[in-house]
């Protein structure tokens, strides 16, 4: 019987992989790293947070989700306790912030948590004022029903 069910968990393991290679959320181990996402030509939304931050813990699960569903946005966690991201977080007031922003600009931010809803309404807004640069289209994202 372990011999069945060894490939099974191969199989799965490979499953879940493949799923999270398609999500578009990244890890950077530096200031100057995330600088190059955030320069980049591809839309960025930023969550700055710290793992002993409640609000941060409860936005978490959203914001991945969130990741899963996108493929033209890139979304990135930024731990503000971790010392390689100093020179970054000197506009950082409160967490958890989101700061959407594409080719080195800034296009909103937004202090405090947010619901699943409003990451979507956030994913909608950074689309729509980028769309006149990016080349393909992309469907609005539907709000979650809870």
């Amino acid at each position: 019987m372990k011999m069945t069910l060894l490939p099974a968990l191969f199989l799965g393991w490979a499953l879940l992989l493949s799923n999270h290679a398609e999500a578009r959320m990244i890890t950077v181990n530096s200031a100057d790293e995330y600088t190059k996402h955030y320069q980049g030509d591809v839309p960025l939304i930023t969550m700055y947070s710290a793992e002993w931050c409640g609000p941060c813990k409860q936005m978490k699960p959203h914001f991945y989700a969130a990741a899963e569903a996108v493929s033209d946005i890139i979304f990135c966690v930024i731990d503000t306790e971790a010392k390689a991201f100093s020179k970054i977080l000197s506009d950082i007031r409160s967490i958890p912030t989101t700061i959407l922003s594409y080719k080195g600009k800034q296009i909103n931010r937004t202090s405090g948590g947010l619901t699943r809803t409003q990451i979507d309404a956030s994913i909608n807004e950074l689309r729509s004022k980028t769309q006149q640069e990016q080349p393909k289209a992309t469907q609005p994202i539907a709000p979650q029903k809870k």
